[in-house]
């Protein structure tokens, strides 16, 4: 008798793990000027994730609504999102019926009218998110380890090295050329006023010699 209500338990702890954790990921293609429902058994005081993702020309054409059992209004989004995650708290068991609503319009203007859908209890998702990334992680820093990635960033350091170089090596030529091209442009100036010096010195020395002389009388 004990073993029946031990098997009774697990079976039905088995059965509310399995409709805790719905889990429902698919694609469809909805037809512009037509709505389309999608409707899930969900217990009582359980949080949900809903993720739908679209094309982003698609989107303010389409809406979504959520409803539970009854009718009752859980939320909507008037224009739908590209990509989004929606968390809601189901207020009692029952049936919740998940409608996209797509405005005849989006036939010719929508570029792509595949809608990804998916809703699965919060934890799970949570729980499968964190076993992605820790697998995500230990690739990661295997890959980190490998003997070829290793040699790569080895090679890659050495390139950025030489880069780092020539850079230098460009700088400097450009320092040098500015450089060089200002102390000729002084060259040529120093050259200009000592030749414009010279002149004048020779012109001066030229026109007094020349006014002692007329005034000697030595020249007319």
């Amino acid at each position: 008798m004990m073993r029946r209500v031990v098997a009774m338990l697990l079976l039905v702890c088995v059965l509310v793990s399995l409709a805790s954790s719905v889990v429902s990921g698919f694609t469809f293609t909805p037809v512009a000027g037509e709505k389309k429902c999608f409707t899930y058994e969900l217990l009582g005081l359980v949080r949900y994730e809903l993720r739908y993702k679209m094309a982003r020309s698609l989107t303010p054409f389409a809406t979504l609504s959520v409803t539970g059992p009854q009718s009752a209004k859980v939320f909507s989004h008037p224009v739908a999102l590209e990509d989004v995650k929606e968390v809601f708290t189901t207020s009692e068991a029952g049936e919740y019926t998940l409608c996209f609503n797509i405005n005849k319009k989006a036939a010719n203007s929508a570029s792509r009218m595949d809608i990804q859908l998916e809703v699965q209890d919060e934890r799970e998702a949570e729980s499968l998110r964190q076993r992605l990334s820790a697998r995500h992680a230990q690739k990661s820093i295997a890959a980190e380890n490998s003997p070829a990635l290793a040699q790569a960033a080895y090679i890659e350091s050495a390139v950025d090295s030489i880069h780092r170089d020539v850079q230098y090596l460009k700088e400097r030529e450009a320092g040098m050329r500015n450089t060089n091209e200002d102390t000729n442009t002084r060259s040529w100036a120093f050259t200009i006023i000592t030749v414009a010096v010279v002149a004048g010195s020779t012109y001066l020395r030229h026109y007094k010699l020349k006014s002692f002389l007329i005034k000697k009388k030595i020249l007319d």
